[in-house]
């Protein structure tokens, strides 16, 4: 028997738990990578990796200031720079996280992309 195949005998939950943590991670940077096709600065695209990190962290409440702690930031800037400030495509944002068209203006707000109800 493989070490392998017999750690995953002896220890179903954590193997469970390990597949689970590597799909998670790979399904993260599948949407990082898609999402950043649509940044056109690395800034940006660095920013939003972590950005999506923290929102998959265990932090009590999604604030600005929550996400820039759990990011190990100084303080909220960055954080609200990019829902706020950060130009990138938000329409293509829209289509992967609204099950259908908004009616929102063309904007480069990622606040105003996100902010509908899903």
């Amino acid at each position: 028997m493989t070490t392998s195949a017999r750690i995953e005998q002896e220890h179903p939950q954590e193997e469970e738990a390990l597949r689970f943590i590597t799909d998670a991670a790979q399904v993260l940077e599948e949407l990082t990578a898609r999402l950043g096709k649509h940044v056109h600065r690395a800034e940006v695209r660095s920013r939003l990796e972590r950005y999506l990190q923290g929102l998959l962290a265990p932090v009590g409440r999604k604030n600005g200031w929550q996400m820039a702690e759990a990011l190990g930031e100084a303080n909220a800037h960055g954080v609200q720079w990019l829902l706020q400030e950060a130009e990138w495509d938000e329409q293509f944002v829209q289509g992967i996280f609204l099950p259908k068209p908004t009616s929102y203006a063309s904007s480069s707000s990622l606040s105003r992309a996100l902010a509908s109800p899903m």
